[in-house]
């Protein structure tokens, strides 16, 4: 492993090193010690300060107990991003549905951000497509609209204001050379930007670039949740077509 040093380097500049990124990212939780984990960080933060977690459908003042079972099986729960990343700022993000197999198998929405336009389309919502596209002064704020487990894995430099980290050893991920670091929140109160709650953050941190190759939770020494990508290729020229919303048949379309 390389020194901690080098490693906290290359973590604080890994967007800056970055040109443009794209691949696949798996993202999984375990119900029950999720909701553990965050309910345990929600009372540590102020009252009223983070709502509490709630079964769709659930009252809002319905203790756990009251929930439906479902919400605390033990079955991983996972989810895919399909994405494409070019500076300054143009995304486009799939997001899949897995099958029992663990294989990608429906899309069901889909983002696209070209500086401060946007695009979104949900298949859960009768096939409309949202986009600021009319606005006559469409604004973008830093980070807007990107799924923050999936940016944290290319801009891990938040977490060094939320961590607490130290070096634990080396691995491979993707044919990549990683540092491994741990990590615990510095202070219970900040979303340290990935799981709230755990005990502890396992990090591969890419020798080359410093983004993160996996993220992990973990509970008593278990992990319960992380991301990590399954495909990636970095700086290599996305088409600009590749940014563009090809509105589904049938759609229609908000402007926001």
């Amino acid at each position: 492993m390389q020194s901690l040093g080098d490693v906290l380097e290359r973590l604080h500049t890994a967007w800056d090193r970055l040109n443009s990124a794209q691949g696949t990212m798996r993202f999984w939780h375990e119900p029950r010690r999720a909701r553990r984990a965050y309910e345990a960080w929600r009372h540590a933060s102020p009252p009223g300060s983070i709502e509490p977690l709630r079964a769709a459908g659930a009252r809002a003042d319905a203790s756990p107990a009251a929930e439906p079972a479902d919400t605390l099986r033990e079955v991983a729960i996972e989810g895919y991003f399909r994405f494409w990343m070019a500076k300054p700022w143009h995304w486009r993000i799939e997001r899949l549905r897995a099958d029992s197999r663990g294989q990608l198998s429906e899309l069901h929405e889909i983002m696209v951000i070209n500086g401060a336009v946007w695009w979104v389309w949900i298949q859960d919502e009768q096939h409309k497509v949202h986009t600021n596209a009319r606005a006559a002064h469409p604004e973008q704020r830093a980070h807007d609209g990107v799924d923050r487990a999936l940016l944290v894995m290319l801009d891990p430099a938040p977490l060094l204001g939320t961590l607490r980290l130290h070096g634990v050893g080396s691995a491979e991920e993707l044919g990549r050379q990683a540092d491994v670091v741990q990590g615990t929140v510095r202070n219970p109160q900040p979303d340290p930007g990935l799981w709230p709650g755990a005990d502890q953050y396992r990090l591969l941190v890419d020798r080359q670039c410093g983004i993160l190759l996996r993220a992990e939770a973990l509970l008593a020494g278990e992990v319960y949740a992380g991301t990590a990508f399954t495909e990636l290729v970095l700086d290599q020229p996305i088409p600009e077509e590749r940014f563009v919303l090809q509105v589904p048949r049938g759609a229609r379309v908000r402007y926001c």
